[in-house]
């Protein structure tokens, strides 16, 4: 048999709607079956240094489930995206809910070129030093020195999608950068980028999240790995 072209945007069109509507009957009858597709969204850079690791793991344990990996520092729509599982890098609105999992407590922080953080200390900023920050951080207009118990006042001249191009714009010059503290990236180097001593700013967290009442049981052998995909990052680091 040969598809029409009709057919065939149909086929494509639908196809993904036939195996998630088998896999969701599927899991209703046995609630230890591994779904034949499983989404993910994640923040940039977690996508691109921890996930590829984590997906190959995964697909060792499980051949026959394909992984749709989307990395975006935008929140997506889990239910009218499809997604079966989020991992979130932010701050907590209040307690988890059931569809939530903290993972790790982890504290932002600035990091420039020297000749940045001299300019900083010698008050060369009046109406506030150069800063990048992430779009999935709250905006930020001043932080607190602890070493001189000063307020330091930031001006946002840029907003990056993601830590890498965060820290290449700190490389080149253009200001302070905020980093979530993740400890994949940014790998700070003397001379380069480094980070300014003792800022106080607060917690944010790395967190779990996915549509509906429980999680899958794919979703959480992936989310497992995770974890432990993170914990080797932090001993590593």
């Amino acid at each position: 048999m040969k598809l029409t072209n009709a057919g065939q945007r149909a086929y494509e069109r639908y196809h993904h709607l036939v195996y998630t509507l088998l896999d969701t009957v599927s899991e209703d009858i046995d609630p230890d079956a591994i779904p034949s597709v499983l989404s993910i969204t994640t923040p940039v850079d977690i996508g691109t240094h921890l996930m590829p690791s984590v997906i190959s793991s995964f697909n060792k344990q499980y051949p026959n489930v394909e992984v749709k990996l989307f990395a975006s520092d935008q929140v997506m729509d889990m239910s009218e995206a499809d997604i079966d599982l989020a991992i979130r890098v932010g701050k907590l609105q209040g307690q988890a809910e059931s569809h939530e999992d903290v993972i790790m407590k982890t504290r932002p922080f600035l990091a420039a070129s020297p000749e940045i953080i001299q300019n900083i200390h010698d008050g060369m900023y009046p109406e506030g030093a150069p800063f990048i920050r992430l779009l999935r951080l709250p905006e930020t207009k001043e932080m607190k020195l602890r070493s001189t118990d000063t307020m330091l006042k930031l001006k946002s001249v840029a907003a990056a999608d993601n830590a890498i191009a965060a820290q290449q714009m700190a490389y080149d010059g253009l200001g302070a950068t905020l980093f979530t503290g993740l400890p994949t990236k940014p790998y700070l180097e003397k001379g380069r980028l480094e980070k300014i001593d003792h800022v106080v700013m607060p917690d944010i967290y790395i967190f779990a999240s996915w549509p509906g009442r429980r999680l899958t049981q794919g979703a959480k052998a992936l989310l497992d790995l995770f974890k432990k995909e993170l914990k080797r990052q932090q001993l590593d680091g």
